[in-house]
């Protein structure tokens, strides 16, 4: 039952955390916009440069891909932090 609660909080704070990257894809539009996703030809954005990670103990962590330009980044792991502030491993 804790496993089950524990996996729709971490759900729900999913949604958010992918709602704060839509406003963060909005912010950087200009940037996005002017790259072609390499597999699909559309306009890149945010969603292609991140993944979620679980270490060992089962503490989420957030990837970054290379070629974002720092402040993208930084936007997006200030989203993060402050999303999963009780669930990142220390």
């Amino acid at each position: 039952m804790i496993e089950l609660e524990e996996n729709e909080s971490i759900t729900k704070k999913k949604e958010i955390f992918e709602q704060q990257l839509e406003m963060i894809g909005i912010k950087y539009e200009r940037w996005f916009s002017g790259r072609i996703h390499p597999f699909t030809g559309d306009t890149d954005n945010v969603n292609n440069y991140y993944r979620y990670i679980t270490d060992n103990d089962g503490a989420i962590k957030l990837y970054l891909k290379d070629g974002l330009p720092i402040e993208i980044g930084k936007d997006c792991r200030q989203a993060f932090s402050a999303t999963f502030e009780n669930l990142i491993a220390r």
